[in-house]
């Protein structure tokens, strides 16, 4: 237990494959992304934090950034911040953490699957890079101003969870789908600019706040009637744009 108070890990501790817990204004700051070898960490409460980042401000000599996987099992409703130019892919099933991630500038969060991410929310201001290999509802809140970044062949369906995001989203491979794609009437909303790489999609209906940039392919969904409102500039760069009509009869 680690309760009111803050604890700094140097480099990789193999020798600890217990639980830890977080209890109560208590933070846990780790150098490395595997930080320990324990099997889970639960943050029991809100004030609670698990940071990724260069603990130099305790040593002078720890200078180490978390790059790589992150195994342990999360849990709990406190906050993990990845942090100081960190890049930390999670990779464990955290289907039981419901606190929230925060991803400072320079910094990088990867998952693959939703399990990764748990139910909690992302505050970002660096790199949310999310890589889907098999379909993939994303049903996490995301604000922030930095960059989401979509790789994998497989698509996202990110409907509502990008409405408060004031960044990039950058479609790099695969699609990204946002709104009911088999209904006229309840579109998605994405808060900021959307940039689709050559070979990607995006497909859906509703609204894009910021600017669209296609250089792959854009889709409207929903059926006849559907709208795809985008608030910014429309800029094709060699790029498709698939409209739905009907023919008259």
């Amino acid at each position: 237990h680690i309760a009111a108070s803050t604890v700094y890990v140097n480099q990789t501790q193999s020798g600890f494959t217990g639980n830890a817990i977080l209890d109560g204004n208590a933070t846990l700051f780790l150098n490395t992304a595997k930080g320990l070898s324990a099997k889970a960490l639960h943050l029991s409460h809100a004030d609670d934090t698990l940071v990724f980042g260069n603990a130099s401000q305790f040593n002078s000599a720890w200078t180490s950034i978390p790059q790589g996987d992150q195994g342990i099992l999360l849990s709990g409703i406190g906050n993990v911040s990845v942090q100081d130019g960190s890049d930390v892919n999670f990779i464990a099933d955290n289907s039981n953490f419901s606190g929230r991630f925060t991803v400072a500038d320079r910094s990088v969060l990867r998952a693959s699957q939703a399990i990764n991410l748990g139910s909690a929310s992302s505050d970002n201001a660096g790199s949310v890079v999310l890589s889907a290999s098999s379909n993939w509802a994303l049903t996490n809140a995301l604000k922030g101003s930095g960059t989401l970044i979509k790789e994998g062949s497989a698509t996202l369906h990110a409907d509502q969870s990008l409405a408060a995001f004031s960044g990039t989203t950058q479609i790099k491979a695969g699609t990204l789908a946002f709104g009911n794609t088999n209904a006229t009437t309840d579109g998605g909303t994405i808060g900021g600019n959307v940039t689709v790489d050559n070979g990607a999609v995006l497909v859906g209906h509703g609204l894009i706040k910021g600017a669209l940039n296609n250089a792959g392919a854009v889709r409207l969904s929903g059926g006849p009637g559907a709208a795809l409102v985008v608030a910014g500039n429309y800029m094709s760069n060699r790029a498709l744009l698939y409209l739905t009509t009907t023919l008259a009869t």
